[in-house]
């Protein structure tokens, strides 16, 4: 039954990581590209969450140098209380094929939802002229929504329309635009802290039949900065944990200078996992802290965060495993072992690289699977040693190191409940829930999984700091039995 609950809560431990807890970050500078034919009229959508006195602008990057020409743009924003209106993967093509509806029935929601109030906001008609490229501003006069009374569509729309928009509201997370404005107009003004979805209508009646591209760029800019109100708590988190792990580094250095005659490899395995936890806080927090004040992404950060992520996930893993084996121990050496944790090691690395690149295209979910059932492995193998370990220490009847291995025990089993508690609490109030108003705890998703980690880090450091009584825990062989 143990071993089915640790089972269990392995395997929550991988799922909110690549699933839905650790989300992609948003820019609060989006784009999208459409393509201007004549006599068409394009829809383009940019769904975010955002803080109240948030100010939007709208921009209009005209790609062609050598090409004069105009074209109408309107404008429409509405709020919803629930998240997955405007984001679950699961409707990604249904809110695709929706904007239409949602631009044109100012009172009416799709009848999947039952709420009776939104703020919304239309725009007049504008004309846009393009002239030789350049960066074209909508007219805005700081706008103020209106509060509307709405009501369930009795049908779902599904008329596809002319164009396919990004679901997600822009094409790339980190795509620049170099042409950038001296001074903010804003076009509408968001009253109250919410989900949004703004949508812009672009119809092109010209003689000619020529067609144009131009780039919609929305940007939102709030009263705390770029950031969404989903990722924002987040900047503060990877602030106070760049401290934690500062803390975690600077104890460690100190205590293994004052004993580092006493130093064993393992301690080297502890300290490593610490820098690398230092480093990837600072680059999440760099990189959020950027996107907060220009509101893009710097090229590459988003890529070397996740790497340093994965990289220290692998290490923390091969690391646990060498613990619970009884590295140092009951075992002087790991031998043919060592293989196996390196090799496991290698392949988990490769398989999150893998999850990372599926997670930013979106393509294939299903490419998680492989990871999922390789982490149940590794905890089906530290669950297994750590029994091994501890029964050859009851054999030995060495009480001091079998105290600290229950202690450790102890931990873990911890850790695997807090996880399965956590598991459930998430599925019921963001899985299994068709709404999801509550989506301002989107970020203790990611939180909670970084938090849980650093308490088991600090455990660790903690059984295995270095002292002058080390050699209390050091292997010693038994007269009979050599090998263990």
């Amino acid at each position: 039954m143990l071993t089915a609950v640790l089972l269990f809560g392995c395997l929550s431990l991988l799922l909110p990581s690549s699933a839905w807890g650790s989300s992609l970050l948003t820019p609060g500078k989006v784009q999208d590209n459409v393509q201007l034919k004549k006599g068409d009229y394009m829809f383009v959508g940019f769904p975010l969450a955002f803080y109240s006195r948030t100010e939007v602008q709208i921009l209009f990057h005209c790609t062609d140098n050598t090409a004069e020409y105009e074209f109408e743009a309107q404008f429409t924003i509405r709020s919803s209380p629930c998240y997955k209106e405007f984001f679950d993967v699961r409707r990604r093509d249904a809110i695709r094929n929706s904007l239409e509806f949602y631009f044109s029935q100012k009172a009416k929601i799709p009848g999947d939802y039952h709420y009776d109030k939104i703020v919304h906001y239309k725009s007049p008609i504008q004309k846009i002229k393009c002239k030789n490229g350049g960066t074209e501003l909508f007219p805005g006069d700081m706008a103020n929504m209106n509060v509307t009374k709405v009501r369930p569509e009795k049908r779902s729309y599904s008329r596809r329309i002319k164009r396919q928009p990004s679901v997600n509201g822009h094409d790339t997370i980190d795509d620049g635009i170099s042409n950038q404005l001296s001074s903010w107009y804003p076009a509408v003004y968001l009253p109250i802290d919410g989900i949004y979805f703004l949508i812009v209508r672009l119809q092109y009646n010209q003689w000619t039949t020529l067609e144009h591209n131009v780039t919609v760029e929305v940007q939102w800019r709030g009263p705390k900065g770029y950031l969404t109100a989903i990722d924002y708590p987040l900047l503060t988190f990877y602030g106070v944990m760049c401290g934690v792990y500062g803390v975690y580094a600077l104890a460690w250095l100190l205590i293994s200078l004052m004993y580092w005659k006493n130093l064993r490899r393992i301690h080297y395995c502890i300290g490593a996992v610490i820098l690398l936890g230092v480093l990837e806080k600072a680059v999440f927090y760099a990189e959020y802290q950027t996107m907060n004040i220009t509101g893009r992404s710097v090229e590459g950060a988003i890529e070397l965060a996740q790497l340093v992520s994965y990289l220290k996930r692998t290490l923390a893993r091969m690391l646990i495993i060498a613990v619970s084996i009884g590295y140092g121990i009951v075992k002087p050496r790991l031998g043919l072992t060592l293989h196996k944790v390196v090799g496991v090691g290698f392949v988990y690395f490769i398989l999150c690289a893998i999850v990372g690149v599926e997670r930013v295209s979106k393509n294939h979910p299903e490419a998680v699977f492989p990871l999922l059932l390789l982490d149940v492995g590794i905890f089906c193998w530290i669950i297994t040693a750590l029994g091994n370990t501890m029964r050859t220490l009851r054999l030995q009847r060495d009480e001091v190191k079998l105290s600290l291995y229950r202690h450790f025990t102890n931990t873990f089993c911890i850790a695997v409940l807090a996880s399965v508690a956590f598991i459930f609490w998430s599925l019921y109030e963001h899985v299994f829930t068709d709404c999801l108003k509550d989506w301002t705890e989107l970020w203790i998703g990611t939180a909670f999984w970084q938090v849980l980690f650093s308490a088991i880090l600090m455990v660790i450091m903690i059984l295995w700091r270095p002292s002058n009584n080390n050699h209390c825990y050091a292997f010693t062989p038994l007269l009979n039995n050599s090998e263990q």
